[in-house]
């Protein structure tokens, strides 16, 4: 589930009866908070309200807290409630989690450019990371990578920012073909800019081209469908 809560946070919500979407947001929120870098005292103890709630809610929607049901369950969902005492005893998990160290491997592979000898180029990959984050680590003015846009990013308005990949291909959008799509385009339009009142009229045919991804106000990424089918067909 929570695939799809990434893919679209809103759907989820139209079509989760109530006490299971509640409990998917106690989940989400919980897991928000914990992998932020810093955390004060107030927090964490509200990161243990919300995963101690969304694990005793689990365990009565989904199995009943049968003895009978309970091989049914990961013992992840379990381990949510460690996560608030853990973050005291070892720090934020965001920074001592195994996939950092996972993704960590993973880029640096990707780096390889040497292919007669990858184990001295992945070292000399890894000394040059660990010396740039160094120099970052003494003089943060340096780390500039976080307020960086990527190339051909497009700008959309209060904050927003389209991010690449995009389809290289137009799609042409009429009234009677997907009109929830074309009813939205033109609601922001009309929102966001006096000037485009009614300056699309029904006959005419409207042009849209899909981005990966969308930059939010506050910083974070979100994932669009399209971006995210194109990734799993190449996977």
């Amino acid at each position: 589930m929570l695939w799809l809560y990434g893919l679209c946070p809103g759907l989820p919500y139209t079509i989760l009866p109530e006490k299971y979407w509640q409990n998917l947001c106690q989940l989400v929120r919980g897991l928000r908070l914990i992998l932020a870098r810093e955390l004060s005292d107030k927090d964490i103890a509200e990161v243990h309200t919300h995963l101690v709630q969304f694990v005793y809610d689990f365990e009565n929607l989904y199995y009943q807290r049968k003895e009978s049901r309970l091989h049914f369950v990961h013992q992840c969902i379990h381990n949510l409630v460690h996560f608030a005492p853990e973050t005291i005893r070892v720090g934020p998990l965001a920074l001592v989690a195994q996939w950092l160290m996972e993704r960590t491997i993973g880029n640096l592979g990707q780096e390889i450019c040497l292919p007669s000898d990858p184990y001295a180029n992945l070292q000399m990959r890894a000394e040059l990371r660990v010396q740039k984050n160094a120099l970052k680590a003494m003089f943060p003015e340096l780390d500039r990578a976080s307020d960086r846009l990527p190339n051909h990013s497009l700008a959309a308005g209060s904050g927003f920012y389209l991010l690449p990949k995009k389809d290289r291909r137009l799609i042409s959008v009429r009234h009677s073909q997907s009109s929830g799509v074309l009813t939205t385009l033109l609601d922001y339009i009309e929102l966001n800019s006096t000037e485009c009142s009614n300056v699309i009229p029904e006959t005419r045919n409207v042009q849209i081209c899909c981005y990966s991804r969308l930059r939010l106000p506050n910083g974070q990424t979100a994932q669009s469908l399209w971006g995210e089918r194109n990734r799993q067909k190449r996977i």
